[in-house]
């Protein structure tokens, strides 16, 4: 059986490279630049194993978020169009997506990315508009690390504490397969609603 390896940093702590934290981390970066499914639902998987496991989950997709918001932030600084153009052709992204984002920029300036947490607006669209609506990159990630880290802990925090509720009565495979439903139930509406 293979060991996970182990990062050392300079400050002489190490980080496992595991199996779980490269998926999160993956996630992160996948959803902040084309994937369509967001790091939520690992991280809450992650919460069925515990709260632990779910924090740890919501900094390896917090980090590869923004990895991929500073991707697409630059990608736009230097061609918006383009960069617009490839984050319409995910799906569930359309015009209203977009200008909702916009709206938002436009009454919040970069406290938007809290309000779109709420409005269902992808991260991806909010990386891309920054440039254009001359929101400096270190700002933009600043905010980016509150914004995101709320709502992976905060996905995380409910997790794990239904989980820890329910296995009285639930066992751990009936837990993931309501969490399952969950998870296509939300995403069947999400997708009809930004068809």
């Amino acid at each position: 059986m293979l060991r996970p390896k182990k990062l050392y940093l300079s400050s002489g702590m190490s980080h496992t490279l595991s199996r779980p934290n490269l998926i999160a981390f993956g996630w992160g970066l996948a959803e902040a630049t084309v994937f369509f499914i967001v790091p939520d639902v690992y991280v809450g998987y992650r919460g069925l194993k515990g709260l632990r496991a779910a924090l740890v989950a919501s900094v390896w997709a917090l980090a590869g978020a923004l990895i991929g918001g500073t991707i697409m932030y630059v990608w736009a600084s230097s061609d918006d169009t383009t960069a617009l153009s490839l984050v319409r052709h995910v799906p569930a992204i359309n015009r209203s997506v977009v200008q909702i984002a916009r709206d938002g920029y436009a009454l919040h300036g970069v406290w938007a990315l809290f309000v779109g947490m709420t409005q269902g607006v992808p991260y991806k669209v909010f990386a891309v508009l920054a440039p254009v609506q001359h929101i400096a990159l270190p700002v933009f990630l600043l905010v980016s690390v509150f914004a995101r880290a709320c709502r992976f802990i905060l996905v995380g925090l409910i997790v794990a504490g239904l989980s820890r509720l329910l296995g009285r009565w639930i066992s751990y495979r009936g837990r993931l397969g309501l969490y399952a439903v969950f998870w296509v139930i939300f995403y069947a509406g999400y997708f009809l609603l930004h068809r």
